[in-house]
């Protein structure tokens, strides 16, 4: 994954090959916290991973997106 997954200008392009080989994504949980900010639960072939993000609430576009295991301090 690395660079390829946060460099906003081939994000695209990675995520177009992760469909293609099948890499899917359940929301097992969601909580939206104030200020557009949310946590996540996601289920990867069975793997849990604990998320989090925020969306501008204007735009409704995402500011970020951190999918786990560990995407760092809540």
């Amino acid at each position: 994954m690395g660079t390829q997954a946060r460099d906003r200008n081939s994000l695209g392009v990675f995520l177009q090959q992760r469909h293609r080989e099948g890499d899917q994504l359940t929301l097992k949980e969601f909580q939206l916290n104030t200020g557009g900010n949310f946590v996540m639960v996601l289920d990867r072939n069975g793997v849990q991973l604990d998320s989090k993000g925020a969306i501008h609430c204007a735009s409704g576009e995402f500011i970020v997106w951190s999918i786990g295991p560990n995407p760092g301090p809540g």
